[in-house]
């Protein structure tokens, strides 16, 4: 439903009735189209139809808008792999504005990605979105892991002899990542890290401590884990353990990719929209950098990064009642960087 398809060739004509709920559809005032829209993609997701051993894996490029006459935004996935944040995201930003989206993880999923560098990431998603810019200008960006990738595919861009993103747009997404996994238990403070971000995303606190796992091996501690998250009702009691796997298996892989990351030097231009709450993990996963505005990226950047914060913390920034605000300022700074832009 998300990914970018092919298309009939042949011409499809509407009947009388679909012309008049298109019609109706378009009169629709702008509040209650996204609230269809949002309908829409609940039903798609919870409905049940469509079962992980039942589908191939979806494309990682996700059409959220293909229409309109501005440069193209593309926003890469955050450490779960999943990028539905950004339809709602996308609801308040210009209807002018093409967004599209890539993934690493469908939620519901059995399939289990192995581990990749951000280097290797980035350029394979380069090799993803090239078809859809052509020789166009674009938007690159992201949430946390998201920026990070973005930040490597923008320096690869320029490597191959492209042009630079006429913006590059971190959502409160840190140049380094404070190792979570030493060798004394790393696993364990793993899971406990994936517990309490998806407790977080409930407005919940996730309780067991790593200690309460580190005595048992890595395959029992993966199931303490998934027994305390759906006992805490962090997830439902019937989640599907399989897709659990798979969805841990991401956070970890995308967790100690970003860890591992280096970045390097861009000339290009690059805006930080931080998140004006500082929560706990944010402070222990980016010590060093979280006090600093730019959240360590000016080192890395030959311009001025430019900083702006917007209301909420790490999580909800993306959600409402936040989100609108967030959407605002990043079309603002996109509107701009177009402006200034020479051709």
């Amino acid at each position: 439903m998300h990914s970018v398809s092919k298309h009939d060739s042949a011409p499809q004509t509407e009947s009388p009735d679909q012309a008049r709920l298109t019609q109706r559809i378009a009169e629709l005032p702008l509040e209650k189209l996204r609230i269809l829209a949002r309908k829409v993609r609940e039903a798609g997701l919870d409905g049940g139809q469509l079962q992980p051993d039942q589908k191939k894996a979806a494309s990682c490029l996700v059409a959220i808008r293909t229409t309109g006459t501005k440069p193209p935004l593309f926003l890469l996935h955050p450490v779960g792999g999943g990028v539905q944040p950004y339809y709602l995201l996308a609801e308040y930003l210009s209807p002018d504005q093409p967004v599209y989206a890539i993934q690493n993880h469908e939620f519901g999923s059995h399939e289990e990605h192995a581990y990749a560098p951000i280097e290797e990431l980035a350029a394979r998603y380069l090799d993803v979105i090239h078809p859809v810019i052509g020789d166009r200008p674009c938007y690159l960006g992201g949430w946390s892991m998201g920026g990070i990738l973005a930040f490597e595919m923008a320096i690869q861009m320029q490597k191959r002899g492209g042009d630079a993103p006429l913006l590059l747009i971190m959502i409160d997404a840190p140049a380094q990542f404070v190792s979570v996994h030493p060798d004394d238990g790393g696993f364990a403070k793993e899971l406990v890290l994936a517990g309490r971000i998806w407790a977080h995303q409930k407005g919940k606190e996730f309780k067991m401590p790593a200690e309460d796992l580190q005595h048992f091996e890595p395959a029992e501690q993966l199931h303490q884990f998934i027994q305390a998250v759906k006992r805490e009702e962090i997830v439902a009691s019937g989640a599907d353990e399989a897709a659990l796997r798979a969805a841990i298996k991401t956070f970890i892989n995308n967790n100690r990719a970003c860890e591992r990351y280096a970045p390097s030097h861009y000339a290009g231009s690059v805006v930080v929209l931080r998140a004006s709450e500082v929560q706990r993990e944010t402070e222990e996963r980016t010590r060093g950098v979280w006090q600093d505005p730019c959240f360590g990226w000016q080192a890395f950047c030959a311009k001025t990064v430019e900083v702006r914060y917007v209301p909420g913390d790490h999580m909800f920034m993306m959600f409402e009642p936040h989100v609108p605000v967030l959407g605002a300022s990043l079309q603002e700074f996109m509107d701009n960087a177009i402006a200034g832009a020479e051709f």
